[in-house]
């Protein structure tokens, strides 16, 4: 049965692979889009139209968007998009991209250099920060609940 470990290890893992240098910068970049949008969906759009001196608990529900910022410009539609992203997407991106790097520590991690290592390392740590903040804080929940009115 050796054998068989054999073949199937070099199958997963060429002997001519060598780590691509994008792969972490492309985390990177996908681990920031998840706060970015979040901050340009809800977080903008909260303090840009005064809302932050309402407190949580009596925000004003019964505004009509259309006449807040961006929703009466034509930011609306890219603002609109970033915060359906935030929301459908945001989470199974975040998991994924913990997934992923799970993978890729046990698969290839050896072969990394320390720049890729800690490009990953700070993916990892925005993606679980944005998660922590989504999950624990009453702002957020209250701007998603905002956003989804």
């Amino acid at each position: 049965m050796p054998d068989l470990d054999n073949r199937i290890r070099e199958a997963a893992l060429p002997r001519d692979h060598t780590p691509r240098w994008w792969a972490p910068w492309l985390l990177l970049a996908i681990a920031t889009s998840l706060p970015a949008s979040f901050a340009v969906s809800m977080l903008m759009p909260y303090y840009v139209n005064d809302l932050d001196r309402f407190p949580l608990d009596e925000m004003p529900w019964g505004i009509d968007y259309m006449e807040l910022w961006p929703y009466d410009t034509a930011w609306s539609f890219p603002v609109g998009l970033a915060g359906i992203y935030a929301i459908v997407a945001g989470p199974m991106v975040a998991i994924g991209i913990l997934l992923w790097v799970g993978f890729w520590w046990s698969a290839r991690g050896g072969a990394a250099t320390w720049t890729a290592r800690v490009v990953t390392m700070l993916a990892v740590a925005i993606t679980v920060s944005t998660i922590t903040w989504l999950v624990t804080s009453s702002l957020a929940s209250t701007l998603v609940s905002w956003f989804l009115d």
